[in-house]
């Protein structure tokens, strides 16, 4: 029982830091694409802090870190979506309010943000697929147990 409450939180701690940097990326990004410029200094750091707290809250509330990796589906692909939806707008009112921070900084690191998460959630799934499919089917049988009742 120790070990399955382990494994969850290395797996929670997992995706936390995979988002943060996910996170950090698409802001990263959206300001090289937006303001043409590489180089940003420490008056970036309060909004940069502010939307990576507010995204990793409304990633939890809506249960992101709760999600089943090894059968990712249409519904976990809307929760992202939703999530996001969700995390950009209070982001936006908040780095605005905050710091002037533009809108549309923002909404293009959400957009990057929205694969890099679909990456990060899927890419266990593809990874395992292509090892089972191209790699050589395992040693593994799939095996469907039917009837076993009490057993």
């Amino acid at each position: 029982m120790k070990n399955i409450c382990w494994v969850k939180v290395r797996k929670i701690a997992l995706l936390l830091v995979a988002d943060w940097l996910a996170l950090l990326l698409s802001l990263f990004i959206a300001l090289i694409l937006l303001t043409n410029r590489i180089q940003f200094g420490l008056e970036l750091l309060p909004a940069v802090l502010v939307t990576s707290a507010v995204s990793l809250v409304v990633f939890a509330v809506f249960g992101y870190y709760k999600m089943s990796l090894q059968n990712a589906g249409f519904e976990e692909m809307l929760r992202l979506c939703f999530g996001i939806l969700l995390a950009a707008p209070i982001c936006i009112i908040l780095n605005r309010a905050l710091f002037g921070f533009g809108v549309r900084e923002v909404i293009v690191a959400f957009l990057i943000l929205f694969n890099l998460t679909c990456l990060t959630r899927y890419g266990y799934r593809f990874s395992r697929a292509w090892r089972y499919r191209f790699k050589g089917r395992s040693r593994r049988t799939p095996v469907m147990v039917v009837g076993a009742g009490d057993a």
